[in-house]
């Protein structure tokens, strides 16, 4: 007896009054559909479609032709772009799928948006991307105010590995570069602790020498900068969608002096924390002090 097909979609409830910059819609599950075919779709402004399969096969249109997809590859749609794409009948795949959007994306993926084509995505991007997504998942079953940020950085995290690997051009990362994303996945879940070069460095069983230079190679920053940087976005985050007073906004990311963290702050984003939260709700309405 032929099995019925599955369509299961998770909706996250902040996605529509989220300000974040990038910010999931919906996952969810395709599976036993030999009749899953989508031609002619085509997203509005700042809206984007990820698959990646888990069994079985299909094919995606491109102007190179038909290409076959198969477990753990997968491929983006962006914005504008035509969407064409099939289960193969007689071994129909099964997909994770995710639906986001954000004005921030097209800072995080650069090129590959560009064109008609999708954005294919290698096996190993796949296998790597997988758990984010099943994270995602399992977050969107109920969502909370207080889940938004760690939804936020999955996302986040999804798009810059399959950029990362992406930018390869089908090269498998080594040992090293796996250590690497490792690391940068433990800076973005700790940005918040004191964090050391050593500590990284031992982390990632370097010296703290070579880690930092190959960090630097790999992300395009030193390991200190990037901890920053993870800091700052955090921070947007909680200005967002806290009330928090900026002097406790600043010891939640990791900042024990108010002064320093506006510093940081304005230096990256070219605006003060207080700028950052009043453009966000309302430009006319009065700023808050920094205080």
């Amino acid at each position: 007896m032929e099995a019925s097909p599955i369509y299961i979609s998770r909706f996250f409830h902040h996605a529509t009054t989220s300000p974040l910059p990038y910010f999931p819609i919906a996952v969810g599950i395709v599976q036993n559909e030999k009749n899953h075919r989508i031609h002619g779709n085509r997203y509005k402004a700042h809206i984007y479609n990820l698959h990646v399969v888990t069994k079985g096969r299909g094919w995606v249109h491109s102007t190179k032709g038909r290409i076959p997809i198969e477990p753990y590859y997968g491929f983006v749609y962006s914005e504008h772009q035509v969407q064409r794409y099939e289960a193969d009948p007689d071994d129909p795949w099964e997909v994770m799928w995710l639906y986001f959007k954000g004005e921030g994306i097209e800072a995080i993926i650069r090129e590959h948006i560009l064109g008609s084509d999708p954005w294919l995505l290698t096996a190993e991007c796949g296998r790597l991307i997988l758990p984010l997504i099943e994270q995602l998942w399992a977050l969107a079953q109920d969502t909370y105010v207080s889940d938004i940020p760690r939804i936020s950085a999955l996302l986040y995290q999804i798009l810059q590995e399959i950029n990362i690997l992406t930018g390869q051009s089908g090269k498998t990362p080594t040992k090293l570069e796996h250590k690497l994303r490792q690391t940068a996945d433990y800076i973005r879940a700790n940005c918040s602790k004191q964090l050391t070069l050593q500590h990284l460095a031992d982390y990632c069983a370097l010296s703290s020498a070579y880690f930092s230079r190959t960090f630097h190679t790999l992300y395009g920053m030193p390991p200190l900068e990037y901890i920053a940087l993870q800091r700052i976005e955090l921070a947007k985050q909680l200005l967002m969608i806290t009330d928090m007073p900026v002097k406790q906004i600043a010891l939640e990311v990791g900042y024990f002096q108010a002064s320093y963290f506006i510093e940081r702050f304005r230096r990256i984003t070219d605006m003060t924390p207080s700028e950052y939260r009043s453009g966000v709700y309302d430009k006319n309405a009065p700023e808050p002090a920094d205080d």
